[in-house]
């Protein structure tokens, strides 16, 4: 039985983002809820929702934090997911990322014609100031997340 796939990550400006063949799980948020997808998955197609989504390999689990996309498990078992947005902790300025939080959290209550927007914006920069906050903890405490392969 076959205990690994290829994994694709696809922004949809930048093009592919990541690229693993040696998968064993994972994890994200879809319309449905946080799921996990293993080898020999079922055909599957979802919309993914804002955080992270983790790939374990047999080394590391690779995580991006992604602000929506689609994600499809094909019939021959390889997944792929075309993501709207990535966060990527190590090349972000926190201030800009709190200034833009702060600022959101000042203009709430929102306003009931752009509340859903808002609201999902200010939890997508909530999502990635906590995001960079634990890789600069993780990076002050000697925790290198990004060793080679």
């Amino acid at each position: 039985m076959k205990k690994t796939f290829s994994v694709r990550v696809i922004h949809q400006n930048q093009g592919v983002m990541m690229r693993l063949n040696d998968a064993s799980l994972v994890e994200c948020r879809v319309a449905g809820g946080q799921v996990g997808i293993m080898a020999m998955h079922v055909p599957w197609m979802s919309v993914l929702e804002p955080g992270p989504l983790r790939v374990h390999t047999g080394r590391r689990v690779h995580e991006l934090l992604v602000r929506g996309g689609l994600i499809r498990v094909m019939a021959d078992g390889r997944l792929s997911c075309m993501v709207q947005d990535i966060f990527d902790d190590d090349h972000i300025d926190v201030e800009d990322v709190r200034k833009h939080v702060v600022a959101l959290e000042a203009r709430q209550p929102f306003p009931e014609d752009e509340f859903d927007d808002l609201e999902r914006d200010l939890s997508w920069h909530r999502q990635c100031l906590g995001a960079v906050e634990r890789h600069l903890g993780a990076l002050s405490h000697g925790v290198d997340h990004e060793e080679e392969e």
